[in-house]
């Protein structure tokens, strides 16, 4: 809502749309979930690590799936303001190497002789991947590692950049995704 008093007024954008905010903060839970599971018990090695695996394989499922409903819903939605091309390299950096990451982690994952289905929290098989024998696991599984740094990294960008906006610009950008924020002087005026 944009105010018309001309004293010290500002415009602040309007919020993303409440599913993009459920998928994106259902997405943050799991990463973190995901992230600290792989840099606890299956930074191990032998079978504790392993017992971890099917929850591992779940969570990126899950991600996966989180940012497929993400990309398609915000296909057919406007974002509500334009974003800084900034914004918009981080944000495409974080969707491709979340799918990158899916891709190569279920490449990778070769189960051993006799190995059961894996199952998506337990219910759901899962199907194999085929292999790629010009690529190899143990190529896939160094990328997929590469990729979670890399992904990292642009997380720690993304954040940077969301603190930035609530505590030093307090521009409204960072209210976009986390609440119904409106302006109160616009509000306040209508009343």
């Amino acid at each position: 809502m944009q105010s018309t008093s001309s004293n010290n007024e500002y415009h602040r954008p309007g919020t993303w749309a409440w599913p993009l905010r459920l998928l994106h903060w259902l997405t943050v839970g799991l990463l973190v979930w995901q992230i600290v599971i792989t840099l606890g018990p299956m930074n191990e090695r032998g079978a504790f690590a392993m017992r971890w695996m099917p929850t591992h394989v779940s969570l990126g499922v899950a991600i996966f799936a989180l940012c497929l409903c993400r990309m398609a819903f915000r296909f057919v939605t406007r974002a509500p303001q334009p974003q800084r091309p900034a914004a918009v390299a981080v944000h495409l950096a974080l969707y491709a190497s979340l799918l990158a990451l899916t891709a190569t982690g279920w490449l990778g994952h070769q189960p051993m002789p006799f190995m059961s289905t894996p199952k998506l929290f337990g219910y759901w098989p899962i199907p194999f991947a085929p292999k790629i024998p010009w690529l190899g696991t143990p190529r896939l599984l160094a990328l997929h590692s590469a990729l979670f740094w890399a992904f990292c990294g642009v997380v720690l960008v993304h954040v940077g950049a969301a603190l930035v906006h609530l505590l030093l610009l307090r521009d409204g950008v960072f209210e976009r995704m986390t609440t119904q924020w409106q302006n109160r002087t616009s509000t306040a005026q209508k009343g």
